[in-house]
């Protein structure tokens, strides 16, 4: 069974009202393109739940405009970050050269600017790919 068909669209007594309902569609829409369910299948559950067809284009494009900007706030927090952990560790390296530390310093610290180095890349990436246009096309008419 695919994960878009387990849609919880009802309450304990069985019906929810339009807001509760907008409101449930709109986390679990919001948790499947996390995921990396395709739009499309997004889409069709958003049709299977009851929605009209300009409702669940609207809802839908809403949603991935929020997680758009989700990933994008995250990578550039990413890239702040591994840009202080790698600037840390380039001082710390050139700190520890200077004072003649041993070896084992040098590579702690090498490995700090290496976890930095990781961050900062992924930050780029995720930053990259909220600026990619087909990374959540439009779901199919």
């Amino acid at each position: 069974m695919d994960e878009t068909e387990q849609l919880d669209a009802e309450g304990p007594d069985g019906q929810l009202g339009e807001a509760e309902l907008v409101s449930t569609l709109s986390a679990q829409c919001r948790q499947w393109l996390r995921s990396g369910v395709p739009t499309d299948k997004v889409h069709t559950a958003l049709l299977r739940a009851g929605l009209h067809e300009d409702d669940a284009r609207a809802l839908l494009q809403d949603v991935m405009a929020t997680v758009r900007h989700e990933r994008r706030e995250r990578g550039f927090r990413n890239l702040l970050y591994g840009g202080l952990w790698l600037a840390g560790s380039g001082c710390g390296m050139a700190a520890i050269q200077q004072a003649g530390q041993p070896l084992e310093s040098l590579l702690l610290t090498g490995l700090v600017g290496l976890f930095g180095a990781v961050v900062l890349i992924r930050g780029i990436m995720h930053i990259k790919a909220t600026a990619d246009p087909n990374r959540d096309a439009e779901p199919a008419e």
